[in-house]
């Protein structure tokens, strides 16, 4: 067995007493607790000690993000509001659309008209390929967009390649929906758009394009509708006629061949073909009535929904939201920065062992006040 000064001796590169190794060996569960205590009395007080890393820390990443959202281009957001018209109307024609739109090749309007919601049909329809085409290629004046003032539609703007027109379509469809948003309330039936692109007047035109160019999708659309109703009426209406001519062929001929009823077997045939000739009677003055109703609607152009609020021009950015980034920076680099600081000082064996831990805190504060002190009074340039 080691003499206690051969200890000594061997522990002597640590820097460790008889009394320490004895501690370390024979703790208890309230030294533990006391060990623990002066471990984060440690790692708080060179949290406090540290502040100036910390608050550099949070300035420098601080600074950074100012550069950075000053270098990311700026988004507006022009904003519009509808409801839809005549809504019974199109719940009553919903099948025929969405026979129609299946046949247009509009599967997301098909699948929007299979549902119960008019204002869903209305956000499927700005979803949809052939409006977008139609707003990437509808023209504006030039000078709308300050930063491209030669572009005369929104293709040209959003980078249009002369030599790949198929390409730059396909391209400017995908951002067209990237830049446009819908959103639709079932209850009260209300669409809500809205735009964002890189300037204020370019985002109002472009919203104002989007809303004619919607009404005038969803006119076409209930035209097709109106004509292919117009035109199965009339099939339906000339089968009728050719059933009553039929129907009074027969009644005719009966009534000539037997000018006297004297069998019922007579009777009950003369029931039947007038029976007959009323039906077909019915049903085409039915068709008709349908017939006249299909040109009026395949003529008439009403506008199918009523504008809440038209399209603004946004005063204020929407992207980037720069105060909010540089104060979000700041404190998420001051929380990192104090974890970081916090955890590893948690790390290595506390050198202050036998001290408070309150009062390992209360000297870490004091230092810190004066280091601030000291360095308030060089930059203020007094002395008290």
């Amino acid at each position: 067995m080691k003499h206690p000064a051969e200890w000594v001796e061997h522990l002597g590169g640590d820097q460790m007493t008889i009394t320490e190794v004895a501690r370390r060996h024979s703790s208890t569960p309230g030294d533990q607790v006391d060990q623990t205590a002066d471990r984060l009395a440690h790692a708080v007080a060179q949290v406090i000690r540290s502040w100036r890393l910390i608050a550099g820390t949070g300035l420098s990443i601080g600074a950074a993000t100012a550069v950075l959202v000053l270098v990311l281009p700026e988004r507006y957001d022009s904003q519009f509001s509808f409801v839809p018209q005549a809504t019974a109307s199109l719940a009553a024609a919903r099948p025929s659309l969405l026979g129609l739109a299946q046949g247009l090749g509009l599967s997301s309007v098909a699948s929007a008209l299979a549902g119960n919601s008019t204002s869903d049909y209305y956000t499927s329809l700005l979803g949809s390929r052939s409006l977008a085409e139609r707003v990437l290629l509808h023209p504006f004046a030039p000078g709308t967009e300050p930063h491209h003032p030669e572009a005369t539609n929104l293709l040209i703007v959003l980078g249009a390649d002369p030599d790949d027109f198929s390409r730059s379509l396909d391209l400017g469809v995908e951002a067209f929906g990237e830049r446009v948003t819908a959103t639709s309330d079932p209850l009260s039936q209300v669409v809500s758009v809205s735009v964002r692109l890189s300037g204020p007047m370019l985002a109002r035109r472009v919203a104002e394009i989007t809303l004619e160019e919607l009404n005038r999708l969803n006119a076409e659309v209930n035209h097709r509708l109106a004509i292919a109703q117009l035109e199965f009426v009339t099939q339906q209406q000339r089968e009728s006629k050719a059933a009553l001519y039929t129907a009074e062929d027969n009644l005719k001929k009966f009534q000539m061949a037997n000018r006297t009823i004297a069998s019922p077997a007579l009777a009950f045939e003369q029931g039947r073909l007038t029976r007959q000739l009323n039906l077909a009677e019915a049903l085409y003055q039915s068709l008709v009535q349908q017939y006249q109703q299909s040109r009026i609607d395949a003529a008439k152009d009403l506008p199918s929904f009523t504008v809440l609020d038209a399209p603004n021009e946004p005063a204020l950015r929407a992207f980037p939201k720069r105060r909010l980034a540089v104060t979000l920076a700041v404190v998420l680099a001051i929380i990192a920065a104090t974890s970081t600081l916090f955890l590893a000082a948690l790390l290595p064996s506390v050198e202050e062992s036998g001290r408070d831990p309150l009062t390992t805190v209360r000297a870490a504060f004091r230092a810190a006040g004066v280091d601030m002190l000291s360095l308030y009074r060089r930059v203020v340039g007094r002395d008290r």
